[in-house]
């Protein structure tokens, strides 16, 4: 790792994207203190991190590792108050956190079942619970949804929204997740970031616009030419790719690239859609797709590099 300068302010999170051996991980450490930095500066709470006082400032920092940290004899709740006395949080604060946790994680019915008996995907809920009941300023979150299926995963994506008044270091190889929790997110290559912004920055600098894709009856290519059509009324889609489809349908698939330019009124994007609408009309088009550069596309760009 080196090279690499950013900050997570208040209220912000910042998703850590790239391949295995990034360096996601050993910033992670450096930054939650598990590893020591060989060079360069890091700062939290505006203390440097060779500086930090744990026992005092310990309350104000919290962090999901990768794997789960979890005590398999405690129950729920039990595992919950232990992290909470652990840091010193108050009673009154300890049970309305609580309440909340468990409910949005819906973890309510589980709290009196042991760690050891949970499904591999509560157990992970509780390793979330247990950083999230501190409501700490300062959040590591290590891929936090590793492991666990669609709905407990939803459940964790709304608890992580509401840490509206914590700064948190994300790391993830989900890229629907990132787009969804982060305000900035940095594609980190062979230990140094490539690219950072927000995620429609990157999708709108590093995309390639917009995915056109035309599926047109085979024997209808000859009467009514796409191509040309395309040519002559699309000059801002580029041909990528023709496929014929072995589906039964007789099908043949045109992927073209469009750049579109938003000018205020002149907007390309509903030009675009009344040529479509007439292809469908009068060029026999079975139908099409029109899609936006998604943010995995952008990754898997940068990552292939």
């Amino acid at each position: 790792m080196a090279g690499n300068t950013f900050g997570v302010p208040r209220g912000s999170v910042l998703g850590l994207l790239g391949p295995n051996g990034a360096g996601k991980s050993s910033t992670f450490s450096m930054m939650s203190m598990q590893t020591g930095k060989t060079a360069g500066h890091g700062y939290v709470l505006g203390r440097g991190i060779e500086d930090i006082d744990l026992e005092n400032v310990g309350k104000s920092l919290s962090i999901c590792p990768q794997y789960n940290s979890i005590w398999d004899r405690l129950t729920v709740d039990e595992s919950l108050n232990f992290i909470a006395r652990l840091k010193g949080i108050s009673y009154l604060d300890r049970e309305s956190n609580k309440k909340l946790i468990l409910e949005t994680l819906e973890l309510v019915e589980f709290k009196d079942v042991r760690s050891e008996n949970l499904s591999g995907g509560n157990k992970r809920k509780l390793c979330c619970a247990q950083t999230l009941i501190l409501c700490p300023k300062i959040e590591y979150l290590d891929e936090p949804t590793t492991g666990v299926d669609p709905v407990s995963r939803r459940a964790l994506l709304r608890m992580m929204k509401k840490l509206s008044d914590s700064a948190v270091l994300l790391t993830t190889h989900r890229m629907d997740e990132a787009e969804q929790l982060c305000n900035n997110i940095a594609i980190m290559i062979n230990g140094r970031f490539v690219v950072y912004g927000t995620p429609s920055h990157l999708k709108r600098a590093y995309g390639h616009g917009y995915s056109l894709v035309i599926k047109q009856d085979a024997a209808q290519v000859k009467n009514f030419p796409l191509r040309t059509y395309m040519e002559k009324n699309c000059s801002n889609a580029t041909l990528s790719n023709q496929v014929k489809l072995r589906d039964g349908t007789r099908g043949i698939e045109f992927h073209y690239k469009v750049e579109l330019q938003f000018m205020g009124k002149g907007s390309r994007l509903s030009n675009m859609f009344e040529s479509l609408s007439e292809l469908l009309q009068e060029y026999n088009v079975i139908d099409f797709q029109f899609t936006r550069t998604t943010l995995e596309q952008v990754f898997i760009a940068f990552a292939r590099h």
